[in-house]
C-alpha cells in the first residue's frame, strides 16, 4: 500500500558524495539490483521502531565507484553464502534477491559482497573499478 512505501521510505538516507564518478552501466539493471538490496534492508528494519537503511556511493581510492546499502536489522549469520540462489532467513520467501542482485552486478562487470556491521546489521558492498568501467564503455 503506498502509506506503508512512504513510512518505508522515510527510513531511508541516501548519500551519495560529490567525487563519487559516473559509471558506465545498464542503469535499468544496476537499479534495479539496488531495489532487491534495500527491498532486503527495509525488510529487516521493519519491525524496529528505530529501523534505518543507509546507501551511500563514493569513489574508490583506484577511481572506480563503491555503493553501500546498510540496515542496523538483526544481520545475517557470517560466512553463509548469503547470495547463493534459495538462501533466506525469512520463511516462505523464494531467495531470489540477493542472488539476482550479484547476477546483475556482475553481469555489468561490477562486484558485491556482504559484512555484517559493528552493533548489528549488515552491509552489501558493489564495487565499480575504474578498469571495469572502461570495458564495459568499450
Amino acid at each position: 500500500d503506498v502509506a506503508a512505501g512512504a513510512h518505508a521510505m522515510e527510513r531511508v538516507r541516501i548519500e551519495i558524495a560529490a567525487s563519487a564518478p559516473a559509471i558506465f552501466c545498464d542503469a535499468d539493471q544496476v537499479g534495479y539490483a539496488l531495489g532487491e538490496l534495500m527491498l532486503n534492508a527495509l525488510e529487516a528494519t521493519a519491525p524496529l521502531s528505530d529501523g534505518v537503511v543507509r546507501v551511500s556511493a563514493a569513489a574508490t581510492v583506484a577511481g572506480g565507484l563503491r555503493i553501500s546499502v546498510e540496515d542496523n536489522g538483526p544481520g545475517l549469520p557470517d560466512g553463509d553464502d548469503v547470495f547463493a540462489i534459495g538462501y533466506s532467513t525469512k520463511t516462505g520467501h523464494p531467495g531470489l534477491g540477493l542472488a539476482n542482485a550479484r547476477t546483475v552486478i556482475e553481469a555489468e562487470h561490477g562486484a558485491i559482497g556482504f559484512s555484517p556491521r559493528d552493533g548489528g546489521g549488515c552491509c552489501v558492498v558493489i564495487r565499480f573499478e575504474t578498469a571495469d568501467r572502461q570495458a564495459v564503455a568499450a
